[in-house]
């Protein structure tokens, strides 16, 4: 390794570290203080409070890492060109392509840091900060496996074979009612549930009310119907996994339980493609950081740089997000949709 590699790469890891600590320092600053009513009111003492946020911190790294590794290379490359290092380099016939593999290095350190975070620490710490905000914040009594979600209310049980956060639809919806005696009174079974307007819509639905004095059930069938419940989407996403919180096994397990069951499950399906290709956005803004820095028609120092390098990462954000949404609608395909803007970004990154 190089005078030059050497350099280049302390530097860069020291800015990255100090921006990486002041990201993560907003982000949960302003999370604190979103939720420290309920936190409150549930009278949650304060070292579980710090047990919750401290299990929400690999989450934070995964979101701001990329962006944290964007803006250190700016700053380190800003601050070399504006005591005219960078001049003194290139009178020297260091290339650009000679500076990039130091930082190419990094941005391939920085994908592979993200996908360990993502499979193997994220998952397991998002359930503890979850089952923390479930149980002593929210104060419901869920049970959830792999299979389904069981949640009890105050006179009935629900099952749920599986609930789409995303789209705020649950699918093998099985109601169970009880009266004040605590004996059956009505069960709902739907195939599908859709959440819109405050009011679940069920569809392909079974209702069966059971006399009180007979126990005998009345069955009617709905193709679709409002049915008042009290189950409401923020429940369930406090026991539905997101992608996020699932690493890839888990995520082709859940795919394989929905397609079983007779469902479409194009949407984690593109989740699933899109948790493989997440990672390499370190790499791709590694390279479009080390272009736009080192370009010399980029007037106005380091604000320029840096300002000129977030809006870059933001219509990066913006292309990767319009991808993955058409690919859930089903307009792309799940490898194509995950695959596009890394594929576009890189390409225009090695013309810069």
């Amino acid at each position: 390794m190089t005078i030059l590699t050497r350099y280049l790469i302390r530097e860069i890891i020291r800015h990255f570290c100090m921006v990486l600590g002041v990201v993560i320092t907003v982000y949960l600053a302003v999370d604190f203080f979103e939720k420290i009513d309920n936190f409150l009111e549930a009278g949650v003492p304060a070292t579980k409070v710090f047990w919750y946020f401290l299990f929400k911190i690999p989450l934070v790294i995964t979101h701001v890492l990329p962006i944290s590794l964007l803006l250190s290379i700016l700053v380190t490359f800003g601050l070399m060109k504006k005591q005219n290092e960078l001049i003194a380099l290139k009178s020297s016939g260091v290339s650009i392509f000679r500076l990039f593999k130091s930082v190419a290095a990094l941005g391939v350190l920085g994908t592979g840091l993200l996908l360990v975070l993502s499979e193997m620490v994220v998952p397991g710490s998002m359930a503890r900060s979850n089952q923390i905000w479930r149980q002593d914040v929210r104060g419901g009594a869920t049970l959830t496996t792999r299979e389904n979600i069981w949640i009890r209310g105050d006179h009935a049980f629900y099952k749920i074979d599986q609930y789409d956060p995303g789209s705020r639809v649950m699918y093998g919806l099985t109601a169970y009612h009880l009266d004040d005696r605590f004996l059956f009174s009505r069960r709902l079974d739907a195939k599908r549930g859709i959440y819109e307007e405050d009011r679940w819509i069920l569809q392909d639905l079974m209702a069966q009310d059971f006399d009180p004095e007979t126990g005998m059930p009345e069955v009617s069938f709905y193709e679709e119907k409002a049915i008042p419940m009290e189950l409401h989407p923020e429940d369930l996403m406090q026991v539905a996994k997101t992608p996020e919180e699932m690493n890839y096994r888990d995520l082709r397990a859940v795919i394989r339980d929905i397609e079983a069951g007779g469902y479409d499950a194009t949407r984690y399906r593109v989740d699933l493609q899109h948790k493989l290709t997440f990672p390499l956005v370190c790499l791709v803004l590694s390279l479009i950081g080390t272009a736009v820095a080192v370009r010399s028609k980029l007037k106005g120092g380091l604000p320029v740089i840096v300002s000129y390098g977030i809006g870059i990462a933001f219509l990066y954000y913006i292309v990767l997000s319009f991808c993955i949404s058409i690919g859930y609608g089903g307009m792309l395909p799940p490898v194509m949709a995950a695959w596009a803007a890394h594929v576009a970004f890189l390409c225009a990154g090695g013309l810069a």
